[in-house]
């Protein structure tokens, strides 16, 4: 059975972003078009019977839903479709004073409701928002990491790599994966500072994206080690860590709809416990606690001390985490053999 994966990550030069940016706050939606989105009409045409469409971002790109629009009513029958957003919330915003917005979520919701599909949703919380629209098929199903390839290290492993990353041996290391505001990237220096005072540890964050550079200087300016996009390659990045004692996240409460992210995936597939409020996630909340802390939101400063006192519990206790455990359960819900099983299963039930 042909399965066609459409891309979304596309038309996002430096001018894109800027305009994109300007709409996105007007209207509530990317406009993140390239010549690539323009010609969805044209692949979709030339899908063959019983095919599947799996798509992503399908809520809010708008070269996302050119490519939903392109499917005639006689095509919505015959073609498979699974949709999975991605980690942007629903328009709860639809009783705001933006007539122009309110209306581009409605027609929207209305072709949601038209569509027969399967949806992946990231959160419970997505998945009770698309049931409440009348969606006959939801399933929570973030995306999956390789868990094959991405393995517990060994103490000597540990050892090995810090001396290839130029790091000292002895030192604890805290990885937190930077990507922006929402993930809470600004905390960096506080969390550094606890970390250098009760264990003199070093928090290493990673992921800023390039067109952040001025995060990254001021972060190297209050002593945190960091690395932009572009200056840290990804197999370096799973090196620091697998090498690493704690993954942590203090996301803001903006991001409680994109799920469990990649990175935290990666990380429970080296064995490394985390510290995020992303952990609220995890499908098996009686055993959460085996790899890791669900902590509230950080979205106040005493939000930000409970954060840092389950980080300082953690590497406390970090010997009673067990890294083979943790890959055990990350793999359950997070390896690709998980994703494809439910892939299957939401075929099965468009059939």
């Amino acid at each position: 059975m042909p399965v066609l994966g459409i891309p979304i990550d596309v038309g996002r030069s430096w001018p894109l972003r800027v305009i994109n940016g300007a709409i996105k706050g007007l209207l509530g939606y990317d406009m993140e078009l390239s010549g690539l989105s323009l010609h969805y009409g044209e692949v979709l045409r030339d899908l063959s019977e019983g095919a599947v469409l799996y798509l992503h971002g399908y809520h809010r790109r708008s070269e996302a839903w050119l490519a939903l629009r392109k499917l005639s009513p006689s095509m919505n029958g015959e073609t498979k479709l699974i949709l999975q957003n991605h980690a942007s919330p629903p328009p709860h915003g639809l009783r705001n004073g933006n007539p122009i917005r309110k209306s581009i979520w409605y027609v929207r919701e209305d072709e949601l409701r038209r569509l027969r599909a399967f949806f992946f949703a990231l959160t419970e919380a997505e998945k009770r928002y698309l049931e409440g629209l009348g969606a006959e098929f939801v399933k929570v199903r973030p995306m999956a990491v390789n868990f094959d390839s991405l393995i517990p290290a060994s103490e000597e492993r540990k050892t090995i790599i810090k001396r290839e990353l130029g790091l000292d041996e002895d030192s604890i290391y805290v990885v937190m994966y930077g990507g922006g505001l929402e993930k809470g990237v600004h905390y960096a220096p506080l969390i550094h500072g606890e970390l250098q005072r009760r264990f003199k540890s070093r928090l290493i964050v990673t992921g800023i994206p390039d067109h952040q550079e001025g995060i990254w200087r001021w972060l190297e300016s209050h002593g945190v080690t960091a690395f932009l996009k572009s200056r840290l390659s990804h197999s370096d990045y799973l090196k620091l860590v697998s090498a690493s004692s704690a993954f942590i996240m203090p996301a803001r409460s903006s991001i409680i709809y994109g799920g469990i992210t990649v990175s935290v995936m990666e990380a429970l597939a080296m064995g490394i416990p985390v510290v995020s409020p992303t952990l609220i996630h995890f499908p098996d909340l009686h055993r959460m606690k085996e790899v890791g802390v669900a902590t509230r939101f950080v979205d106040e400063p005493r939000d930000l001390l409970d954060f840092l006192d389950e980080v300082v519990w953690v590497l406390e206790n970090r010997d009673s985490f067990n890294p083979s455990r943790i890959h055990e359960l990350g793999q359950l819900y997070y390896s690709w053999e998980a994703f494809s099983r439910d892939f299957s299963e939401a075929v099965t039930s468009l059939s």
